[in-house]
């Protein structure tokens, strides 16, 4: 492993130097407790939320918030206590008014929270995974660039769907069907209508190709095996009792 980026208060001290700001980026007002406990025989609802000025997250687990708050995958994590993945937390968040938060605003935000709240501490590291290079096949690209706006990008049982879309957008969302990482090694630079038909996993009755092979018969692409750096949040330290809100 190589490159190691302090998180928690230095990183968010760091960001907020490099962008400009006078403080670190937080919420106006959150609201961060243990979820209350629920009845699997009535099932519950679980996720997150971004609308206006405000982020919501109800019956979330630690390791599902972390990954929201980082931009991560649950592999891409490392260390931590058992707990926190089976943790179930709330959060009700509200940004200064006026703010449209976004995802990328909201990422710091939320860590100044979980650094403040469950005293989370971490730090980067680099990691190589095996994956795959996404690259043109030797018969040439069979797609044409997109002339419409960017629609809605949608990964189905039997394939995947979208409206121009990038190369790069589209290596990231194979990871779902590959199980693995995927890294934009095209060089193309258009975006493209996505319209990928394959067979689910493990479904003997499919009469699709595989995914490899869709992409590859389908679009003129191919999935390369390699070695992937990929940047991982370690946990040095958290806490499972939230400090008072």
């Amino acid at each position: 492993m190589v490159g190691c980026v302090l998180l928690g208060g230095v990183f968010l001290r760091a960001y907020a130097q490099a962008s400009g700001d006078a403080k670190v980026p937080e919420f106006e007002v959150a609201s961060l407790r243990l979820s209350p406990p629920v009845d699997p025989a009535k099932g519950f609802s679980t996720g997150s939320k971004i609308s206006g000025e405000r982020f919501t997250a109800s019956n979330m687990p630690l390791q599902a918030l972390i990954q929201v708050a980082f931009g991560v995958e649950a592999d891409e994590i490392e260390g931590g206590p058992d707990w926190y993945r089976d943790t179930f937390y709330d959060i009700s968040a509200k940004a200064e008014d006026g703010t449209a938060l976004t995802m990328e605003k909201a990422r710091p935000m939320l860590q100044r929270l979980l650094e403040q709240r469950l005293h989370l501490a971490a730090h980067r590291e680099t990691k190589e995974f095996r994956g795959y290079g996404l690259t043109v096949a030797k018969g040439g690209l069979k797609l044409q660039p997109s002339t419409g706006p960017t629609g809605g990008f949608y990964i189905l049982r039997d394939g995947m769907r979208g409206k121009a879309m990038s190369m790069q957008t589209f290596a990231a969302m194979l990871r779902s069907p590959t199980h693995s990482h995927v890294v934009d090694k095209t060089g193309l630079t258009d975006k493209y209508d996505i319209d990928l038909k394959y067979g689910a996993e493990n479904d003997p009755n499919s009469e699709l190709p595989s995914v490899f092979t869709a992409v590859q018969e389908q679009m003129g692409l191919k999935l390369e095996p390699e070695k992937i750096s990929v940047s991982v949040i370690v946990i040095d330290h958290m806490e499972k009792e939230p400090v008072e809100n």
